[in-house]
């Protein structure tokens, strides 16, 4: 979004997300509870959402049981785009991770500070 600065003449732009409230559990919780979960299920779900989010320049980075809900009719939802960057195609100091990540989840060359690329990620490209 792009709105007048408090430096005119000039515009400053911010990047927001708008989520939907999503009545259900997160996938740690759920997991607490029953003990276990189908992961085949999660990623045919999440999948698409990450194609998307991927084919639109950025990069989720912190995807973990606690960032996916599944709400009371058994749909499952990516949540926390907080972390989430843009793609740019600037020089590669751009594209080196800022170290936004959860232990444990986060790939190698993310937690070494490396560069981040959709393609990591995405085994349909």
């Amino acid at each position: 979004m792009t709105v007048p600065s408090l430096k005119h003449p000039k515009q400053d732009s911010f990047f927001y997300l708008v989520q939907e409230f999503i009545d259900g559990k997160n996938l740690e919780e759920e997991l607490a509870i029953k003990s276990k979960f189908s992961w085949s299920e999660v990623l045919r779900a999440i999948l698409p959402v990450l194609k998307f989010v991927h084919e639109h320049n950025s990069i989720h980075r912190d995807i973990k049981p606690s960032n996916i809900m599944r709400d009371r009719n058994g749909k499952l939802y990516l949540l926390d785009f907080g972390a989430v960057k843009q793609v740019t195609n600037t020089a590669a100091v751009a594209d080196s991770s800022t170290g936004i990540y959860s232990m444990g989840f986060a790939p190698p060359e993310q937690m070494a500070g490396g560069e981040v690329h959709p393609q990591i990620c995405m085994p349909w490209r």
